[in-house]
């Protein structure tokens, strides 16, 4: 947006966001510096008795003041779709003919059934009638054993050693039950020792020991954790062997040693004294993936603790079960299931053997202390199919503070077990350090040629968190070259042999803010009647196809099906709900409830080379979000993106680099499908 070469002194980051996307000129600029100035100085004046004069906000007009953006809600979040339906109506009754909406197509479904989904209605009714009587069902799609143990040995490790590390029996029973059910092995067979003397087969490749360690994961100054670690990984530990920590843990809480302490004290001293984050470090200095188990619970409106005991049904433990899920993806476990996804039988979407590229770019929280901005901090991972069908499948990782391409747990733990940058390196400028990161990124795929024996390869990148890097992949910049006096590289991989790059940059978009929001469906069946449809789960195009047009990938959110809040009214008709004593009597306050609307990821295909099939792309970028690593349902990101992202929010220093300005903590809230 071009302010003519003149300041603006009191018009903030939101007017001017708004105003650039609408393409306006200076006078409603002008028009809010001069209304905050007036306003500003009504607030320094007094009146005869010496009191600040109350400012009454006027009508609106042409400037029109908005509420201050909070973390929370006291009316919850989400606008639900009836709402937006509402909003749809109400735009097309406003402006008539001078705006159009946007008309997607789908092709139907392009995913298949993920392995814990019925094929067939006689499985779906034997699934639901063993959640009935209690029995184990997966409900996550866990990898299968032979997967699991093909992944191993593809990585070079002749078998998997699961070591839970616990200090609460009902804990230790929980993990029994996690690891005993999804194995199809009776829990009440694993009755380990305390010092872990026992080891527990759990199929071919894949075995269990338990160990009591509280004194290595107490929280406190942990003087004696780097020799505890060692002692556990000198007695457990054995080559060729792929050692993985499940580990118990709680949230530290604010106890009488921090009285009279500032809340900013507080939280220092609790960051400080949190073991799970001094453990996390301490075994991936000695190449040991983890994960966490919350053990016990604070609540902070009765101020007690409660202790997390085995439920009642064997899948309803959703905490231990999606955390062997991503301990198995910090293992670098990539299975058939990715098989299965991308390669179908009788695919209308063919797609080459070929392998994907997942970078994470993000900028650390800024400190005025220091000068200049700091490093980017830059994770990837790339997920890479057998040459043949039916082999195994490997996954790698790469980060700028360890610049090499290894198996993913070990590229995870050597990053884990670095700092993140300093801050004081050499005050380089912002632009600087964006430049920078793509200069990291062409050394990470200039090296990742040598990983993948002759596959081409496509990248996957957030557009939004890497907007600053690569101007090329900007929309405004298609068609057009580089400009000569910006020193940033064009693409990724500028500069590079033209067989070192990428055959398609894919181009991914979560922010909400900036997608298209689904409204409704309509559905032509078989019988030739349309119907309309709430939600759709599908990948959608813009009907007229555009050259280089994107993919829309919409999602119903996971506890839709649950209430619907918001399909049928809006927050102005919600039920404020019934508080009670008794439970029968309670009633739910919608008010506060989330009302969920459809989430959508933009999916752009850029620069592809000759011989691949923008749309083949974008399905199987699709695919990969639908097939999560470690998750049930579908990631924001497809799953080498999403790896990457992981392995960042998994460093130990995270929380102290966690970026504070807004546009950061977005991109972050949007990649984690998470409110901020």
């Amino acid at each position: 947006m071009s302010l003519d070469g003149r300041g603006l002194r009191q018009t903030n980051k939101h007017a001017l966001e708004i105003l650039a996307k609408m393409d306006a000129d200076r006078a409603s600029l002008t028009a809010i510096e001069e209304r905050v100035t007036d306003e500003r100085n009504r607030l320094n004046a007094k009146d005869e008795n010496g009191k600040r004069i109350d400012i009454l906000t006027p009508p609106p007009g042409a400037i029109r003041p908005t509420m201050p953006k909070t973390d929370s809600f006291a009316v919850g979040t989400g606008a639900g779709i009836y709402h937006l339906t509402l909003l749809r109506d109400h735009v097309q009754r406003t402006c008539g003919d001078t705006v159009s909406l946007l008309d997607l197509k789908s092709k139907g479904n392009v995913f298949g059934k993920r392995s814990h989904e019925p094929a067939s209605a006689t499985q779906a009714k034997d699934k639901k009638q063993k959640k009935d009587d209690g029995e184990y069902v997966d409900l996550i799609g866990k990898p299968s054993s032979e997967g699991i143990r093909r992944s191993i040995q593809a990585a070079g490790y002749k078998k998997l050693r699961i070591l839970c590390l616990w200090y609460r029996d009902e804990t230790l029973t929980r993990m029994i039950h996690g690891l005993a059910h999804p194995y199809g092995i009776e829990p009440h067979d694993i009755d380990p020792k305390p010092g872990g003397e026992d080891t527990f087969p759990l199929a071919d490749g894949i075995e269990a020991v338990f160990c009591n360690a509280e004194a290595l994961l107490e929280h406190g100054p942990g003087t004696q954790r780097t020799a505890d670690v060692q002692a556990i990984i000198g007695k457990f530990a054995e080559p060729g062997v792929l050692l993985a920590a499940w580990c118990e843990t709680e949230i530290p809480v604010r106890g009488e040693e921090h009285e009279g302490m500032k809340s900013a004290e507080v939280k220092a001293a609790l960051a400080e004294n949190d073991a799970k984050h001094q453990v996390v470090r301490e075994l991936a200095k000695a190449a040991v993936p983890s994960q966490f188990l919350v053990g016990r619970e604070y609540d902070s409106f009765t101020k007690t603790f409660s202790i997390i005991k085995k439920p009642a049904k064997a899948f309803e433990d959703h905490r231990v079960h999606m955390g062997v899920l991503d301990l198995y993806r910090s293992c670098g476990v990539v299975d058939d299931r990715f098989e299965r996804a991308l390669y179908p039988d009788d695919d209308p979407y063919p797609l080459p053997r070929m392998a994907f590229c997942g970078i994470h770019i993000r900028k650390q929280a800024t400190d005025n202390k220091y000068k200049g901005a700091p490093k980017r901090i830059i994770t990837a991972s790339a997920i890479i199919p057998s040459p043949e069908p039916g082999g195994p499948w490997r996954v790698i990782g790469w980060s700028n503070i360890h610049p090499k391409w290894e198996h993913y747990a070990l590229a995870q733990s050597n990053f884990h077990a670095a700092n993140y940058p300093l801050h004081t390196e050499n005050g380089d400028s912002d632009f600087q350090r964006w430049a920078q990161a793509g200069d990291d990124v062409r050394t990470a795929l200039q090296e990742l040629h040598d990983e993948l024996d002759g596959l081409p390869y496509a990248l996957m990148i957030d557009g939004h968190a890497s907007r600053r890097v690569w101007p090329g992949l900007h929309n405004n910049k298609q068609g057009l070259g580089k400009d000569p006096d910006d020193p940033r590289l064009w693409l990724p991989a500028s500069g590079l042999p033209q067989s070192w790059n990428p055959v398609s940059i894919i181009r991914m978009n979560c922010a909400q803010a900036e997608m298209p929001r689904l409204v409704a469906v309509t559905e032509k069946q078989k019988n030739g009647k349309t119907v309309t449809l709430k939600t759709s789960s599908d990948l959608y195009y813009s009907e007229d196809r555009p050259e280089g047009h994107p993919w829309f990938l919409f999602t119903e959110p996971r506890n839709y099906g649950k209430k619907r809040l918001g399909q049928w009214k809006t927050r102005w008709r919600a039920k404020p709900g019934k508080a009670s004593k008794n439970a029968d009597e309670r009633k739910e306050n919608e008010l506060n409830s989330p009302w969920y609307s459809m989430t959508t990821r933009e999916i752009t295909p850029m620069h592809t080379r000759d011989g691949y099939d923008r749309e083949a792309l974008a399905v199987a970028a699709a695919r990969l979000s639908h097939q999560a690593l470690s998750w049930s349902d579908r990631t924001r990101y497809p799953a080498p993106l999403h790896a990457a992202l992981q392995m960042d929010l998994g460093h130990p220093q995270y929380r102290r680099s966690e970026p504070k300005d807004r546009e950061s903590i977005d991109i972050l809230k949007e990649a984690r499908g998470t409110e901020s």
